[in-house]
């Protein structure tokens, strides 16, 4: 699931650290306690937040950003790990803002008191 950003920036270094002050950990985003995971057959991902009872699906792309949410990936660092996938991909660290903005709208990563 890719969603652009409300608002976009020309210093894509300064926007991946907005969105890393709002993950638990500072840059490095955490997945919350209360979310299970199930991995797909294609390669995509379901998850649910136990607290708040709520689904999210992801396509593979955003199941590997999932993946390295693990509060030891840097954001520089999942949005590396994007490139090594898809070397051609523009706009890489957009997109992990745009999946990582919608993990923290939907509580999936940082505080799990919500």
């Amino acid at each position: 699931m890719m969603i652009s950003l409300h608002e976009k920036r020309d210093d894509t270094s300064a926007t991946m650290a907005g969105v890393g002050d709002e993950c638990s950990g500072g840059e490095r985003p955490q997945k919350a306690p209360c979310v299970r995971e199930e991995l797909l057959p294609d390669g995509g991902m379901v998850l649910y937040h136990t607290c708040r009872q709520q689904l999210m699906t992801l396509n593979p792309t955003a199941a590997l950003i999932w993946e390295c949410c693990d509060g030891v990936h840097s954001l520089e660092m999942i949005a590396q790990e994007l490139r090594d996938v898809f070397p051609d991909a523009p706009a890489i660290e957009e997109d992990v803002l745009a999946v990582l903005q919608e993990f923290i709208d939907r509580a999936m990563i940082g505080d799990d008191n919500l």
